[in-house]
């Protein structure tokens, strides 16, 4: 099962899903939904985290405008119904690392909310969410998205790995590599997973006669985000974008959400609007 915020315009307010699978999106089924909460629009989910053992999802909640979060624990996720028990933290006090911690605990100090929560088992645990430029930049477009979690392993942080956690087909999972030609200075190239690039063939579409890739120890410094997170939206500066062109044969394809173990999935066509990029044969099969 997996763990989803999904931004669906014209609702103010994301929403925390839960699906069957990456491929069963018939599946879906909303766990939490703030805007039913507030019709106002004006309470947020500001992270989340299920228990180790998959029994418990705690969710942060900025209720009715205000910046203090206070902090939940439901049951919705095995469909029982809402079942919300606020233990009064704020996210000042309760960032996501404690908020693991608190919520793989064998003992909690609240054991009469605990138990009282405790729905069947449902194995599964995911790294908790925070918005990060890139989904701020969707957010503010009003594009429609998915988040996912993944579990991250720091010795391997490819694309690969990545649409395998997902459970989705690598060649809709796209890494992004930052590059530097001899005419235009830093490119952005999208590819899929699997995939290399090739550098000719963005020399040719860039306009550079050669193109290298960027030293690693330039990527932070260019697009603001680290090794395993890089992504083409809201960047440190705004540089050229280019995807391979097999994007567009994919509904739905998957983006780095500029956080290691995060994904965005977006339409293709929102993806290439957004960030003015341009669709190139520019990966070719390791």
């Amino acid at each position: 099962m997996i763990f989803a915020i999904k931004n669906q315009p014209p609702r103010e307010q994301p929403l925390l899903v839960l699906l069957e699978s990456a491929d069963d999106l018939a599946s879906e089924r909303v766990l939490l939904d703030p805007n039913q909460l507030d019709p106002s629009g004006s309470t947020t989910i500001d992270f989340y985290e299920p228990s180790l053992d998959g029994r418990l999802v705690a969710v942060s909640l900025s209720e009715h405008g205000s910046e203090e979060g206070t902090l939940h624990i439901y049951l919705k996720v095995v469909g029982f119904g809402e079942a919300g028990c606020p233990l009064g933290a704020s996210p000042r006090s309760i960032s996501s690392g404690s908020l693991r911690r608190l919520c793989r605990r064998s003992e909690p100090e609240d054991k009469e909310c605990w138990r009282a929560c405790s729905p069947p088992d449902l194995p599964l645990a995911v790294e908790s969410m925070t918005k990060t430029n890139a989904v701020r930049m969707l957010d503010k477009a009003g594009i429609a998205y998915e988040l996912r979690a993944y579990d991250i392993d720091e010795s391997d942080l490819s694309a690969e790995r990545a649409a395998a956690k997902l459970g989705m087909a690598p060649e809709t999972v796209f890494k992004t590599l930052i590059t530097r030609g001899d005419r235009s200075g830093p490119v952005l190239a999208c590819i899929p997973a699997g995939t290399e690039l090739d550098l000719r063939a963005l020399g040719e579409a860039s306009g550079n006669k050669r193109v290298e890739m960027a030293p690693l120890r330039e990527v932070l410094d260019l697009t603001g985000y680290i090794r395993g997170a890089v992504t083409p939206l809201a960047t440190k500066k705004p540089f050229p974008v280019f995807i391979d062109e097999t994007a567009e044969l994919w509904p739905v394809v998957g983006i780095s959400g500029g956080l290691r173990g995060l994904e965005i999935l977006l339409a293709p066509a929102d993806l290439i609007r957004l960030t003015g990029a341009r669709l190139a044969d520019i990966a070719r099969q390791t």
